[in-house]
């Protein structure tokens, strides 16, 4: 099994582990275009700091436009959000859609 390593900050780790956080976005970038899907990794791992891990199974990984975005999480890209991913130099944002926890 193939498994992507994402480093995340602790209020949105919380939110994976909790399950309300279901999709985790990355820029549209080669390193992660080639990470994400070549080929699409089965296992997504979170960390935050050094000792805290949490693994999910990956559904499946998109890639979206802007314009995507209100579709999938109802309503538009924020300004901040749209620095964040660079949406203006890339266009596009890879979304990972997370499954059932994976168990160690």
């Amino acid at each position: 099994m193939k498994s992507v390593s994402f480093t995340i900050y602790r209020p949105f780790y919380d939110q994976i582990v909790n399950g309300t956080k279901d999709i985790e976005f990355r820029k549209y970038t080669k390193r992660w275009i080639k990470l994400l899907t070549d080929p699409t990794p089965d296992i997504a791992v979170f960390v935050c700091g050094r000792h805290l891990v949490h693994r999910r199974k990956i559904r499946y990984v998109e890639k979206l436009s802007e314009e995507d975005f209100d579709l999938i999480l109802g309503c538009k890209l924020s300004e901040e959000g749209r620095i964040d991913f660079e949406i203006d130099k890339y266009k596009f944002v890879l979304a990972t859609h997370l499954g059932e926890v994976v168990e160690v």
